[in-house]
C-alpha cells in the first residue's frame, strides 16, 4: 500500500478537515446571503413605501393649499360660471395631472368646470361619497375613487369646501386626480426588478400602480389578511407565503387620507441570484471533495491558505465591508470557488448600490440617523439642500442641520423619540426650521420613520425644502389683501378696515368719510402711452396720494383707474380740506417716459352715518357721487345726495336698453344741412344719431352718447352710423338729387382703432358711395393724443378722397401748432363762439382769427349753431358764409332732408357738383 494506515487516516482527516469546513462555510454563506437579501429587500420595500407615501402626502397637501387659495377668491365663492369657468380653465393648464378642476354647489350641481360634458351640459356629483364627506366635515377631503361624471375617467377627488361669509358650507371645489396617469413614485425612478408599488384605499381598492394603472384601477387586493394588517399597522413590513412562493411587503399610510402605499417584491426575485450561485457552489464542492480525496496530501498545504483567505473575506463582508474580495489563488477548483464567492459578493454589492441609487434619485432629502443621533446616511439631495459636499454629513450629529438656538430642545426631543419610537412617530408634513452649513435658516417639512435593524434602532428622515411654497402662500395672503401693482390695500382689505372704522365711529364720536377718485380719460391715456406706461402712472398716483394725505388715512385701489380714501373725521371742514388736498396733488404733472402728463380727476364723497349705515351702502353712494362729478364736467368733486340714486338708475336703464338698440333697429339718423348764406344752396349735411325707444321715447344724444362712450358701445354705434349715412347719401344720388357731402362724426374710440381706414373702405364699398362725397369730422383732442398715428390715418383717408373736417375748432389746446401736418379740408367753428358773436367782441375777434387762418391755409369754414339772423349777418361781415344751425333747419329725418335738398336744386343747377 502506498500509504500506511496512519497516513491514510491523516489523509482522511485532512479531507474531512478541508471538505467539512468548506461545506459549513458554503452553508453559512448561503444562509447569510438569504437572510441578508431578505432583510435588505424588506427594508427597501418599507423605504420605497415611505418615500411614495410622503410624496403622495405632499401632493395631497399642496393640492389642498391651492384649493384653499382658490376657495377664498370672491369669484369662486360667488359660484358664478361666467367668472370661475375661465379661472378653472387657466388653472387646469398648470395642473395636467388632474382630470379636471370643478366647482359644485352644496346640492351637488357642477356650476364651474375646466371641462364640460360632450353634450355641453353641466354635470352633477350629488350623492357621491366625497361630497357627503366634505359637507359633513366642512374641511378638506381626499375622496373615494370613482368614474368622474365630466371626465369619464377613474378619479379620486381632492375636495375643499367653499364657505359663505358666516363660514357655512355653500359648495365645494375639487381636483379629480386622473388615476390612470398618476404614479405612486417618480416616473424617472427605475424600480428594482420585480418590485411593484401600489396605492390602495382602506378597503384594499387599488387606485394607482407602478404597473399599468388602467389595468388595475378599481380592483382589490385579493389578500384580505394583508389589507387588514396594513390598515391596522399603518406602517411596517411583512412576509406572506413561504419559500420561493413568498412575497416581501413594505407599507406606509398617506397622512390625511384613507390611502396606503404598498411596495412588494417576490421572494423568488430576491433569492434568484443567491440560489443560482449556491447550486453552482454545491456542485463545485462535490467536485472539490472528490479531488481532495484523491490528492489531499499533495495539495493539502495549497488548499489551507486559500480557504483561510476565503473565510477571512466572508468574515469581513459580514461586518459590512462589501468591497472586500477573496484572493483567487490555489488549485483551479479553489479559484472557481473564490471567483463564485466574489461574484456573489458583487451581486450583493450591486443590489445594495441599486437601492442606494434609488435613495439618491429621490426628489427629497433623505437622512438616516442611528440611536445616538449620528448621521449614517445622507443622499445627494440632502447634501445639496444643506450646503455640504459629498461625504461631509456622514458621521456628523444630526444637530448640524438644526439652528443653534433650537439644538438643545432638539436633542431632548431625539432622546424621547429614541426611548419610545413607536409612540412618538412624527406625522408627515410637520414643519420645522432647518439650518444650512452657512448658518442660513429655512423652513422644511419632515417625516420621521423608526426602524429596528440588526444594528439597533435607526431613524429615517424625509425632508423637503418648503421655502418656495411658503413664499407662494405668503404671496397669496398678500394678494388677498393688497393690490399687486401699487401695493395699496385692495377692495377686500378696504372693506375690512371700513367695517372696523364704522364699528368704532359711534364710540369715538367721529364720522367716516369715503372718497372715490377716478382718473378722467385714463383709458385714452393708457391706449396712447401703452399699458406699461399706464401701470407706471397708476403707481405714481398711489404714491402721490400717500404723500399728500395723513398717515391715518387708508388709501386703497379697488381696481382699474379708481382709488378710494377712507378716514375718520370730526367735522365737514376736514372733509373739504381732504378733497382740496387731493385735487391739489394732481395739479403738478406726472413725469413719465420723458414727458409731462397732466391728469384731472373726478371725486365722489360719501359720509357715515349721513349717507349710509353700512359699508355696502356707503360704497354704492360714493360711486353715485363720483359719476355725478363726471357728469358735471369732470375735474371736480361732489358729495352724495339722494337724488343721485335716481340719476344712476336712469343711466343703468339707458345702458340696458342701449345694448339692444341696434339689434332692435331703434337707432335712426337725422341730417342737418350746411348752407351757403349767399346762394341759399345746401352744400352738405351732417349725420346725427337719434334713438327712439318704445319705453323711453325719443332719447336725446346728450343722454345716450356719453353712456355709449363709457360702455364701449360707441364703436358698434359709430360703425352703424357710418354705413347708414353712406347708404342714405348714395340713395339720394340714385333718386336724382345732385351729389352733396355727408359728414359723419368719428368718436375717439373709433379713431384709436387700427382698422378705421379698413372700416371706411368697407362702408364705401358696401354702399357704392364715391369717397369724395364722404367727410369725417374729428376733434382737436383726438389729433393731439397720438399725433403720428393720427397723421398716418388721416393721410390714408385723404389719399382715398375722403374729406377731413376739424370739429369744435378753437376749443383745443395745441391744434394750431400741428394743423399744417394734417390733411384737413374743413374747419368747423364751435357753437360756443357763435352763440354771442353779435354781442361779445371777444368772440367776434376769435372767429375773425379763425377765418384769417383758414384763408391762409386754403381751408373751408363752417360755423355751427347759427340760430338768429344777427349771428348770420355778423359771420358774413367776417367773411364766413357757410353755416349750420336752427336758423335754416334743425336736424331732420332723411325724407324731410331730401325735400330740403330738392328745394335747393334750382339754385345748384349748372354747378360742377363737386364737394364744398
Amino acid at each position: 500500500m502506498p500509504y500506511s494506515w496512519s497516513i491514510r487516516r491523516h489523509l482522511y482527516a485532512l479531507v474531512l478537515a478541508v471538505v467539512v469546513p468548506m461545506a459549513v462555510l458554503l452553508a453559512y454563506s448561503i444562509q447569510s446571503n438569504v437572510r441578508s437579501h431578505l432583510d435588505d429587500a424588506s427594508s427597501i420595500t418599507l423605504r420605497l413605501a415611505q418615500i411614495s407615501a410622503a410624496d403622495a402626502q405632499r401632493f395631497v397637501h399642496d393640492a389642498g393649499q391651492v384649493l384653499a387659495g382658490l376657495a377664498r377668491r370672491p369669484k369662486v365663492r360667488a359660484l358664478d360660471p361666467a367668472n370661475c369657468d375661465a379661472i378653472l380653465q387657466d388653472f387646469k393648464e398648470f395642473f395636467p395631472q388632474f382630470a379636471n378642476i370643478a366647482i359644485a354647489d352644496k346640492s351637488g350641481d357642477v356650476v364651474c368646470s375646466a371641462l364640460t360634458l360632450r353634450t355641453g351640459k353641466r354635470a352633477s356629483v350629488a350623492g357621491t361619497t366625497w361630497l357627503r364627506q366634505v359637507e359633513k366635515a366642512n374641511a378638506y377631503v381626499a375622496g373615494y375613487p370613482h368614474i368622474g361624471p365630466v371626465s369619464g375617467k377613474w378619479v379620486s377627488v381632492l375636495a375643499y369646501p367653499i364657505r359663505d361669509e358666516q363660514g357655512r358650507f355653500s359648495g365645494v371645489i375639487g381636483f379629480p386626480i386622473d388615476l390612470a396617469q398618476y404614479r405612486p413614485l417618480q416616473a424617472n425612478v427605475e424600480l428594482p426588478k420585480g418590485t411593484i408599488i401600489r396605492m390602495i384605499t382602506g378597503d384594499g381598492t387599488i387606485i394607482a400602480s407602478s404597473e399599468d394603472s388602467k389595468a388595475w384601477l378599481g380592483r382589490k387586493l385579493d389578500d384580505a389578511e394583508l389589507v387588514a394588517r396594513i390598515r391596522e399597522g399603518k406602517q411596517g413590513r411583512t412576509w406572506t407565503g413561504s419559500g420561493l412562493d413568498g412575497t416581501v411587503y413594505g407599507y406606509a399610510a398617506v397622512g390625511g387620507t384613507d390611502w396606503y402605499v404598498v411596495s412588494s417584491v417576490p421572494a423568488a426575485t430576491i433569492l434568484e441570484g443567491v440560489l443560482a450561485l449556491a447550486s453552482k457552489n454545491s456542485a463545485l464542492l462535490l467536485l472539490l471533495a472528490m479531488i481532495t480525496g484523491f490528492a489531499a496530501y499533495q495539495i493539502g498545504r495549497r488548499i489551507v491558505s486559500p480557504i483561510i483567505d476565503i473565510a477571512g473575506t466572508a468574515k469581513a463582508v459580514a461586518t459590512g465591508q462589501l468591497d472586500r474580495r477573496a484572493p483567487v489563488v490555489g488549485p483551479r477548483e479553489i479559484k472557481d470557488v473564490a471567483e463564485q464567492f466574489n461574484t456573489m459578493l458583487t451581486v450583493r454589492q450591486r443590489t445594495e448600490e441599486k437601492y442606494r441609487n434609488l435613495l439618491e434619485s429621490a426628489t427629497d432629502a433623505i437622512v438616516i440617523v442611528n440611536a445616538q443621533g449620528c448621521i449614517i446616511f445622507a443622499n445627494g439631495q440632502a447634501e445639496s439642500m444643506f450646503g455640504f459636499v459629498h461625504g461631509e454629513l456622514v458621521g456628523q450629529p444630526i444637530e448640524v442641520l438644526v439652528p443653534p438656538a433650537l439644538r438643545n430642545a432638539h436633542m431632548a426631543k431625539v432622546a424621547r423619540f429614541v426611548a419610545e419610537p413607536q409612540s412618538r412617530q412624527m406625522a408627515a408634513g410637520t414643519e420645522l426650521r432647518a439650518s444650512r452649513k452657512d448658518g442660513k435658516e429655512f423652513p422644511v417639512e419632515i417625516t420621521l420613520s423608526p426602524l429596528m435593524t440588526d444594528e439597533g434602532l435607526i431613524i429615517s428622515a424625509i425632508i423637503r425644502d418648503i421655502s418656495e411654497r411658503k413664499r407662494y402662500e405668503e404671496r397669496l395672503v398678500y394678494l388677498a389683501q393688497f393690490d399687486a401693482l401699487t401695493g395699496l390695500p385692495n377692495r377686500n382689505l378696504l372693506r375690512d378696515r371700513l367695517e372696523q372704522a364704522l364699528s368704532r365711529a359711534v364710540r369715538d364720536e367721529k364720522k367716516v368719510v369715503i372718497i372715490l377718485i377716478d382718473v378722467d380719460r385714463f383709458q385714452e391715456l393708457n391706449d396712447t402711452l401703452g399699458h406699461r406706461a399706464g401701470d407706471a402712472l397708476l403707481k405714481m398716483i398711489g404714491e402721490r396720494l400717500l404723500a399728500a394725505l395723513p398717515e391715518t388715512a387708508t388709501v386703497a385701489r379697488p381696481g382699474g383707474d379708481e382709488f378710494i380714501v377712507m378716514e375718520k373725521v370730526h367735522a365737514e371742514a376736514e372733509i373739504l380740506l381732504m378733497g382740496e388736498t387731493i385735487q391739489e396733488a394732481f395739479t403738478t404733472p406726472f413725469h413719465l417716459e420723458d414727458r409731462d402728463v397732466f391728469l384731472s380727476i373726478s371725486i365722489g364723497i360719501s359720509v357715515y352715518p349721513d349717507d349710509g349705515g353700512d359699508a355696502d351702502t356707503l360704497l354704492k353712494n360714493v360711486d353715485f357721487a363720483m359719476y355725478q362729478a363726471k357728469h358735471d364736467g369732470r375735474n371736480t368733486f361732489r358729495f352724495y345726495a339722494p337724488e343721485m340714486d335716481k340719476r344712476a338708475s336712469e343711466r343703468l336703464l339707458i345702458e340696458n336698453h342701449l345694448r339692444r338698440a341696434l339689434s332692435r333697429n331703434e337707432l335712426l339718423l337725422h341730417y342737418q344741412p350746411k348752407v351757403d348764406s349767399r346762394s341759399g344752396r345746401v352744400l352738405g349735411v351732417e349725420a346725427l344719431a337719434r334713438w327712439e325707444n318704445p319705453e323711453l321715447g325719443l332719447v336725446s344724444p346728450t343722454r345716450f352718447i356719453p353712456v355709449a362712450e363709457e360702455t364701449g358701445l360707441i364703436e358698434s354705434i359709430g360703425d352703424w352710423i357710418l354705413r347708414t349715412a353712406c347708404a342714405q347719401n348714395k340713395q339720394w344720388q340714385d333718386e336724382g338729387i345732385p351729389p352733396i357731402v355727408v359728414a359723419v362724426n368719428i368718436s375717439a374710440t373709433q379713431f384709436r382703432r387700427n382698422d378705421l381706414v379698413r372700416t371706411v373702405c368697407a362702408a364705401l364699398e358696401a354702399t357704392g358711395l364715391a369717397p369724395q362725397w364722404l367727410e369725417l369730422e374729428i376733434t382737436e383732442s383726438m389729433l393731439m393724443q397720438r399725433p403720428e398715428h393720427a397723421e398716418a390715418i388721416l393721410r390714408q383717408l385723404a389719399a382715398m378722397g375722403v374729406g377731413i373736417a376739424l370739429d369744435d375748432f378753437g376749443t383745443g389746446y395745441s391744434s394750431l401748432a400741428y394743423l399744417k401736418r394734417f390733411p384737413v379740408r374743413n374747419l368747423k367753428i364751435d357753437r360756443s363762439f357763435v352763440q354771442e358773436i353779435h354781442t361779445a367782441p371777444s368772440d367776434a375777434a376769435i372767429v375773425r382769427a379763425v377765418v384769417s387762418l383758414a384763408k391762409s391755409m386754403d381751408l373751408d369754414l363752417v360755423a355751427e349753431g347759427v340760430e338768429v339772423r344777427e349771428q348770420l349777418d355778423c359771420l358774413a361781415s367776417l367773411d364766413c358764409h357757410v353755416y349750420q344751425g336752427y336758423y335754416f333747419s334743425k336736424p331732420v329725418p332723411a325724407a324731410l332732408c331730401a325735400s330740403l335738398l330738392r328745394q335747393s336744386m334750382p339754385v345748384a343747377a349748372g354747378s360742377d357738383s363737386q364737394p364744398a
